[in-house]
């Protein structure tokens, strides 16, 4: 048996103006012909399928069109909501995309009408038995009702404990849910297990454009925390291919399937896991990058000449407009640069949008008509912080003689959240 295991999709998700989706359906066509041609089972998305709780009808559209034609081939799909995502909206049709053999949970159990059964699915082949365990991502709010609920601390204890130790009351949740799941699996001769999670672990490096999330102050999830017995951790959450343990339980970030900023590694991937013999072995398979996105750097008067010679050297296979950002160091006045910039563009050998135009060291800010086709002009470091960075900014300015607890700013993404699902 194969299964593949990807991450992160933020379909409906722009860079700056511009929409991804055309990168995204290419990229959704490239996997399912690995599909096809690798013979593979079954498809691990975990989590981050959108890139905000209500996407856009365009993006709604492509996952199900992709769903669909999957679904015709065969393959059994395994589905959790992450951080990004609207957990009730994707769990919405489940009811229906399980005839389909599309599997999606979108929330972490409340405690009170917790079945296992609904995380917990079986792949079975010539008497072997691959146990999927669906954990969508949580916040400690939701654990903590789940403490509660399932009255693993008296109530007299509860409070105390939770302005002691919270973290006690966080893994004691979520290792109760990790066991009821293991004990709600039918029996079967050979077993493998898989936890599928949309978290942080630890280890983890961030790629840079992923939100940040944290559980009552810890950054992350040891892999250490669970002492349950898992052979794999399919992960999601970050941008970046990374492997926390390359021997059981291994545990693995494949990072998602294209450049979300211009800061992040070029290099993106699936994992493949390969049930042929006793064991299961671990691999990678590249995704071919659907257009060029890069950052320039350059200094001095013969730039734009530079600039064309590094433009040139980009491969490009898919026909889609290269995403360019050009940070550029200048003496004296910057009037007429974004001229010269945009004849260098013309001059390239594949067609390029500039999204992203920061001069330093300039006497004066570009006006008017050059501001608006440049779309950016910055002299920060990266034009496309996200919401919690402007909170910070914001803090910082406000407050600078503090800083932002972490408990302020998970009150501050809840507030988000719920004025995105009004």
């Amino acid at each position: 048996m194969r299964i593949l295991h990807t991450s992160d999709w933020h379909l409906g998700k722009k860079l700056f103006k511009v929409s991804r989706l055309e990168e995204q359906s290419l990229f959704l066509n490239w996997l399912e012909n690995i599909l096809v041609d690798q013979h593979i089972d079954a498809l691990i998305m975990a989590g981050d399928v959108f890139d905000t709780p209500h996407p856009p009808h365009d993006a709604l559209e492509l996952y199900y069109s992709f769903l669909s034609r999957i679904s015709k081939l065969g393959k059994s799909i395994f589905i959790i909501a992450g951080n990004h995502d609207s957990g009730r909206f994707l769990q919405a049709p489940q009811s229906f995309l399980k005839l389909q053999g599309v599997h999606v949970v979108g929330r972490f159990p409340n405690g009170v009408d917790f079945k296992p059964s609904d995380h917990v699915f079986t792949l079975s082949n010539e008497g072997k038995n691959w146990h999927i365990h669906l954990l969508p991502f949580f916040r400690s709010h939701e654990v903590l009702e789940y403490v509660q609920n399932q009255k693993l601390i008296s109530p007299e204890e509860f409070p105390r404990v939770m302005l002691e130790n919270p973290e006690q009351l966080i893994e004691a949740g979520i290792v109760d849910v990790l066991q009821k799941f293991i004990e709600s699996e039918p029996a079967g001769e050979q077993k493998q297990r898989i936890l599928v999670a949309h978290h942080l672990f630890g280890g983890f490096r961030l790629a840079g454009s992923e939100q940040s999330v944290s559980i009552s102050g810890l950054d992350g999830l040891p892999t250490g925390l669970w002492g349950l017995p898992y052979h794999d951790l399919a992960l999601g959450h970050i941008h970046q291919k990374q492997e926390l343990r390359k021997t059981e339980p291994r545990a693995i970030y494949p990072g998602s399937p294209i450049r979300f900023r211009f800061n992040e590694a070029r290099d993106k991937r699936v994992s493949l896991l390969d049930w042929s013999d006793a064991k299961i072995e671990q691999s990678f398979i590249d995704i071919p990058e659907f257009r060029p996105v890069i950052s320039v750097k350059l200094e001095g008067e013969f730039f734009a000449k530079e600039l064309i010679s590094i433009l040139n050297e980009q491969k490009s296979s898919f026909g889609l407009p290269g995403l360019l950002e050009v940070k550029l160091k200048v003496a004296g006045a910057s009037s007429g640069i974004a001229d010269q910039v945009r004849e260098a563009l013309k001059s390239s050998e594949h067609p390029w949008e500039l999204l992203s135009l920061q001069l330093e060291g300039a006497s004066q800010e570009l006006k008017g008509e050059d501001k608006e086709r440049a779309h950016v002009i910055s002299n920060f470091n990266s034009g496309a912080a996200n919401i919690e960075e402007l909170f910070n900014l914001y803090y910082k300015k406000k407050y600078p003689q503090e800083k932002a607890t972490t408990q302020l700013i998970e009150d501050f993404k809840l507030l988000i959240e719920e004025i995105d699902k009004s």
